[in-house]
C-alpha cells in the first residue's frame, strides 16, 4: 500500500471517535477466511481469502427475523448478503464503527482502486472517503 495513503488512514483512525477497535488486517499474507462480526452487531463480514487474487469481502445481515431495516434498501429476510463494488474487492483491512452499523475498508490498487471507504451498512451505501487517484496518492 502506498505509504501516504497508509499514514492518512492511520491518522483518521487514531483521531476518530468512530472506530470501534483495532484495524483488522485481511490482506492475502495474513488473511483468515470466515466470518468477522462485532459483539452484539447486526452485521458481519465474510472474508474470502483468494490468495493471488486478493481478499474479497461480503456483508451479511445476521439479525434474525428482520423486515425492511431502512427505507429504499434491499435488506430483508430473503436478501441478507451484499457484495458489489470496488470496496468489496482486494481488501487490505477493515474496522468497525462503535455503532457497528458502519464498516471502514481500505482496498489495494492491484484489483481494486486503492481507496478508503465508509460503508453505511443499514442503508447499503458506500462512500469513498479517500480517493487515491483524485488525491494523487499513486506514488
Amino acid at each position: 500500500m502506498n505509504k501516504i495513503l497508509f499514514i492518512v488512514y492511520m491518522i483518521i483512525f487514531s483521531l476518530s471517535s468512530y472506530a470501534c477497535g483495532d484495524i483488522i488486517k485481511i490482506s492475502p499474507n495474513v488473511c483468515k477466511q470466515g466470518i468477522n462480526q462485532p459483539l452484539n452487531g447486526d452485521f458481519a463480514v465474510f472474508v474470502f481469502c483468494d490468495d493471488g487474487l486478493g481478499t474479497q469481502i461480503g456483508i451479511i445481515l445476521t439479525k434474525p427475523g428482520v423486515g425492511k431495516i431502512e427505507q429504499n434498501t434491499d435488506w430483508s429476510i430473503t436478501n441478507r448478503f451484499w457484495q458489489e463494488g470496488l470496496f468489496m474487492t482486494d481488501v487490505i483491512d477493515i474496522t468497525w464503527s462503535h455503532s457497528k452499523n458502519y464498516l471502514y475498508v481500505t482496498t489495494s490498487e492491484v484489483y481494486s482502486d486503492g481507496s478508503f471507504y465508509e460503508l453505511d451498512l443499514r442503508k447499503r451505501i458506500a462512500k469513498k472517503v479517500i480517493d487515491r487517484k483524485k488525491n494523487n496518492l499513486n506514488k
